[in-house]
């Protein structure tokens, strides 16, 4: 093939690029899939030349295609034997995917464990290799095994730097996942460096742009929310919004999980005012693409309405948590612990406009809930106590107020949990 012609506009540059190496990779493609390993690993080398012509010697996109170049080369120079222990391998991997697209999930677990134990015997610290391990990672985390997990995709993270890179964006997909993994087991501080260095990485590989950057941006925004890196958490979370809410509607939803994160960590900074902004941005996002009676969307309209309370807007407050309430009593019941955390906070809106008429029985119903559901000492009801206490001070019934107040805090000298709200 005729090189690329480098004298031409960068737009043409990079049409004759992109469509020389996408006939290159199909044919590679083709040649393998009919078992031609010697016509795939010379259409490969043909794609990295084009590749090193266009993006230069030292770019992750180089590096990539050369470990594609060695892949084809070592299957081309397989004996025999390694070529049925190849096509052993490629019925496991359909074997997994088969058995996880049917959501037998622990036959699809066990089925990468021998796709990446194969993958190891056969090809070794390859990428390959990485490829299976990356795959078992996955289906891990998804079964909720995070110390399994975290070993496999830490030797895959490895295989990964040492063939590709460490800007190649497999690379720092699998930094990404791996710090979340030790986020989830409780080790954020073990994923913090990790986090940073991907979203820096990352930055640079993908041009400050894209969904795959805005899922690292806000990984990293929210680890750094978590250990109170305040500054650094915002910036990446604005980033990530930003990155999601110009992409198509397909990431709405994400969008409304940075926006969400967001919100809490300006909360955790009492900025209360830039948290209702980020908290209504998320309620608008979600309502959309959960509905307004999702539980994740009522959350946080729940959390919308405390920020309304915060700025001293009660009666925008009132009607958001009405909503909610109603919302819960239909889905939830009239029992539901949910609900009567709903009824506790227009209770609490309506308290802070004087209309305590209509706040006490709410309350009321509210306890009432929460005694039967956590038991009469849980600290739950000691949050409602207190409303009530606040309440009965307000509208000169000491001895009541003086009442529920102790109640209170006896609850809270024993110190029970608060698990529940």
């Amino acid at each position: 093939d005729e090189p690329l012609d480098l004298t031409a506009s960068p737009l043409s540059q990079a049409e004759e690029f992109l469509r020389k190496r996408a006939a290159k990779v199909d044919a590679g493609k083709r040649a393998e899939a009919e078992e031609n390993y010697e016509a795939a690993a010379i259409a490969r080398r043909e794609a990295a030349g084009l590749i090193e012509q266009y993006y230069g010697a030292d770019s992750w996109h180089l590096r990539t295609a050369q470990a594609a170049c060695a892949r084809s080369d070592r299957l081309a120079a397989m004996n025999a034997a390694d070529r049925q222990r190849y096509a052993s391998l490629r019925e496991l991997r359909a074997r997994r995917d088969t058995a996880w697209s049917a959501a037998k999930f622990a036959e699809a677990i066990e089925f990468a464990r021998q796709c990446a134990a194969h993958s190891e015997a056969l090809w070794g610290a390859h990428i390959e290799t990485a490829g299976d391990c990356n795959r078992w990672g996955q289906m891990l985390v998804m079964g909720g095994d995070f110390q399994t997990a975290e070993t496999v995709l830490a030797h895959c993270m490895k295989l990964r730097q040492e063939h590709l890179g460490n800007e190649n964006p497999e690379t720092i997909t699998t930094m990404t996942v791996l710090a979340e993994v030790m986020r989830e087991a409780g080790r954020v501080e073990s994923g913090a460096p990790l986090l940073r260095e991907a979203a820096e990485l990352g930055r640079k590989t993908w041009n400050n742009e894209g969904a795959e950057l805005a899922a690292v941006l806000l990984a990293w925004g929210r680890c750094a929310a978590q250990l109170e890196q305040t500054e650094e958490a915002v910036q990446a979370l604005l980033e990530s919004s930003s990155l999601y809410r110009e992409l198509p509607a397909e990431y709405r939803g994400r969008y409304g999980e940075a926006m969400h994160e967001l919100g809490r960590t300006r909360k955790r900074g009492a900025e209360y005012r830039q948290a209702w902004e980020a908290f209504i941005a998320a309620h608008e996002a979600w309502s959309e693409v959960f509905g307004e009676e999702d539980p994740r969307t009522l959350a946080v309209a729940t959390e919308l309405g405390a920020m309304e309370l915060a700025l001293g807007m009660n009666a925008e407050a009132e009607a958001r948590f009405t909503h909610v309430a109603e919302a819960r009593f239909r889905l939830k019941g009239a029992d539901h612990p949910e609900y009567a955390a709903s009824l506790h906070d227009v209770a609490v809106a309506l308290g802070n406009q004087g209309k305590y008429t209509a706040a006490e029985p709410l309350l009321r119903e509210a306890l009432a809930i929460q005694e039967a559901h956590f038991g009469p000492e849980h600290a739950v009801v000691a949050e409602t106590l207190e409303t009530q206490a606040a309440l009965f001070e307000a509208v000169n019934r000491p001895e009541e107020a003086r009442a529920a107040a102790h109640k209170a805090r006896t609850i809270r000298t024993r110190g029970n949990s608060f698990e529940g709200r």
